[in-house]
């Protein structure tokens, strides 16, 4: 907690001294995630994420949303971020990730296309375990019209399980499109979009069972922007997992998992001025579990919260 009070306070003092336009933006983010089952073993999630981005050329802001002055003016640019999240259950920390990307979004000249791509770390450490990955991804991206963005995003990873019994590999690749679009109208303007993304995930469990994973994605968001600095707007998420074991020797595999949430979640932002800003989300939701060793499902209610701040300069 003391560390996020100084580096909020860092991020006001740098947005006071800042000038006119801007290169650089710090955020700061927050998120809380609650599954609340009928019974004693509720999961939170705690998500830090820190991330300073700079833009190659000063990004100006006009009449249109502050927020979304750098993505109107398609500026390239380059950022670091840190992600913390903890897991815990019954009150017990389960697990701790790290996780930190370098990542680069480059307008090719002056044409409506971008590409870009990313490199990062994670170290993680589970309960009885630790895990450490290499993360590669590659972006590309089209300004089909002046307010808007498609984009398709490839992500691979590859780490090792330490376990007591010996090391095993885990493999995941990622692949996700989304869009972006921005209307100007009279007196306002109306952002909205969405993404679906699709993930494999391949462990070694053991000599000789292997643990695979088929994740979806589904998300969307609109916000309204009464004026530049205010909005207000909603946004969808959904996640679903088909997990399962197979067995080299027997080659035979077994439904070891389903789990399928929703949440709906209403968002608000307000930017003071240029140089610093405000936003925050909550929601609801509900998730279904279904794992082979229980003929019943197990039903859980989510509630997020989320607060994060911006600083430009």
């Amino acid at each position: 907690m003391y560390k996020q009070l100084i580096l909020i306070s860092s991020l006001l003092i740098l947005s006071i001294m800042a000038q006119a336009d801007f290169n650089w933006q710090l955020d700061a983010d927050y998120e809380e995630l609650e599954h609340r089952f009928d019974s004693d073993a509720d999961i939170k999630f705690e998500t830090n994420d820190f991330k300073g981005t700079y833009y190659f050329s000063p990004v100006v802001v006009a009449q249109s949303p502050i927020r979304e002055a750098a993505f109107l003016n398609k500026h390239s640019n380059i950022h670091l971020q840190y992600i913390t999240d903890e897991r815990s259950a019954l009150k017990m920390v389960d697990d701790d990730r790290d996780n930190i990307l370098v990542n680069a979004d480059i307008r090719i000249a002056q044409t409506s296309f971008r590409v870009g791509g990313f490199i990062g770390s994670v170290d993680e450490a589970y309960t009885g375990y630790d895990y450490s990955a290499l993360q590669l991804g590659l972006t590309f991206g089209w300004h089909i019209r002046d307010m808007s963005l498609l984009f398709v995003k490839l992500h691979a990873e590859k780490g090792e399980n330490d376990k007591s019994s010996g090391k095993f590999d885990e493999q995941r690749s990622m692949f996700e499109v989304g869009y972006k679009q921005v209307i100007s109208l009279r007196n306002s303007s109306l952002a909205f979009g969405g993404d679906f993304g699709f993930a494999h995930v391949r462990e070694d469990l053991n000599v000789t069972d292997d643990y695979t994973s088929n994740e979806a994605s589904l998300n969307g968001f609109i916000t309204w922007y009464v004026t530049p600095k205010f909005g207000f707007g909603g946004e969808l998420r959904s996640h679903a997992i088909y997990s399962y074991t197979y067995n080299q020797h027997t080659q035979s595999g077994r439904v070891r998992d389903v789990n399928m949430n929703g949440i709906l979640a209403f968002t608000a932002s307000y930017d003071v001025n240029e140089y610093i800003g405000f936003n925050t989300a909550l929601g609801w939701g509900d998730g279904i579990r279904k794992r082979k060793s229980n003929r019943n499902n197990r039903t859980y209610d989510i509630h997020i919260l989320t607060a994060s701040i911006q600083a430009r300069f």
